[in-house]
């Protein structure tokens, strides 16, 4: 059981963050961008509902038109539940504007293990086999999520350069709790030309006896910017274990 999901944690988490990042800011979304903002923070998870708040008050989430159009870039054995990003970009992606997304927050299930259920037990065997691989080499991962990329690119005759991935490179574990986990990773990219580097925490969260996978970034600008990736991470993760107490 934990075999199968920490067995596809590196290629989606490379995967799902360069679709959100690049990926999604095509027309498509562009033109449906924001016309849900106000979308439930309710959602269903291996048959059970789960509420997702936004990691902070800056981000609203993208609404179930922009969700499903966006759900199409993920890897296949993923799923995307929601996506959270600044409002006043999503303001802006609603009037076909703005090219880059700095901040953003995701939350994904594992296709193949959405309906397992999880004690706290499991759970910890799956952190553990995590962190197994959190020293291993990130090559063959790059370059599966950077064909996957460039391939769905194609299929979608998206109006969009060849996306090339640099090495990424690990930051280690930020927290870990009884239902949570989080590390992060550093993420080169380059766009048309265009060289940058974006921070990943990723978030393994144990909520109603299923796991998610949470994703906050943001385009790194400075020191900074992994004191507000580590901080906001373990927030939200708080933040959707308290509003999922039973």
């Amino acid at each position: 059981m934990n075999q199968r999901v920490s067995s596809t944690w590196c290629p989606h988490f490379l995967s799902l963050f360069l679709a959100a990042n690049v990926i999604a800011l095509n027309a498509q979304v562009a033109q449906t961008t924001a016309s849900n903002a106000a979308a439930p923070l309710s959602y269903v998870v291996g048959g059970t509902p789960i509420v997702i708040p936004p990691p902070s008050t800056e981000f609203s989430e993208l609404g179930d038109d922009s969700r499903k159009v966006a759900d199409l870039y993920v890897p296949a054995q993923n799923r995307l539940i929601a996506a959270f990003y600044p409002a006043e970009q999503l303001a802006l992606f609603k009037r076909g504007k703005g090219k880059v997304y700095s901040r953003n927050g995701l939350v994904e299930a594992s296709r193949r293990s959405e309906f397992t259920n999880y004690t706290r037990e499991s759970f910890q065997d799956l952190v553990q086999s995590i962190n197994k691989k959190l020293g291993a080499s990130m090559d063959p991962y790059e370059r599966d999520a950077q064909d996957q990329l460039n391939r769905r690119v194609q299929e979608l005759n998206l109006n969009q350069g060849r996306i090339t991935l640099g090495q990424p490179f690990q930051l280690g574990s930020l927290f870990s709790k009884e239902d949570a986990f989080a590390f992060a990773f550093a993420a080169p990219s380059e766009l048309d030309g265009v060289t940058s580097t974006r921070l990943i925490a990723t978030i393994v969260i144990r909520v109603r006896s299923r796991v998610v996978f949470a994703y906050l970034s943001d385009l790194y600008k400075g020191p900074q910017t992994m004191q507000w990736v580590q901080m906001i991470s373990e927030q939200w993760a708080d933040a959707i274990l308290n509003a999922n107490k039973e």
